[in-house]
């Protein structure tokens, strides 16, 4: 997936600073949509067993901004979407839960969501035409996600 915030430029900051940066984006981007998507503190806090006020901390609500703990992250997972909590990965890599058993007709279903989006973005009226624009393969890679967990 690839990164929704652009990276800062500054010839100042480490290499450390540069990772916190990224981080903290992410961190803020992730939590303001899972606002907008009905996820508030408290629903997140009760279902990741993680205090509200340290949420908080992540999503920079309550002062300063604390860069999220891999720890954190693992209690997120099931609760914030995955393709959120991507963000907080390098480009290119995102998080897929792999099913503990092949639901085929869950697999059949991702497949043909991610068929059709295909079939539409080669079609000549798509908006690159035959080929497969910049929004189109953004898609067609989160579709493909979906496929790759269920059928992993």
């Amino acid at each position: 997936m690839p990164r929704l915030l652009p990276q800062k430029e500054d010839e100042n900051l480490t290499p450390k600073d540069d990772i916190s940066l990224c981080a903290k984006g992410a961190q803020d981007l992730i939590f303001s949509q899972a606002k907008e998507h009905g996820l508030a503190f408290k629903v997140i806090a009760a279902r990741s067993r993680t205090p509200e006020s340290t949420l908080r901390t992540y999503a920079g609500t309550k002062g300063k901004m604390v860069e999220m703990p891999v720890g954190a992250l693992n209690r997120l997972c099931g609760v914030i979407p995955e393709q959120l909590l991507s963000l907080l990965l390098p480009d290119g890599w995102s998080i897929v839960r792999i099913a503990d058993e092949l639901d085929h007709d869950a697999a059949a279903e991702a497949m043909g969501k991610y068929l059709a989006a295909h079939r539409a973005a080669i079609h000549p009226d798509s908006p690159a035409g035959r080929e497969i624009s910049d929004c189109e393969d953004k898609e067609l890679r989160e579709l493909f996600a979906e496929v790759r967990g269920v059928v992993a």
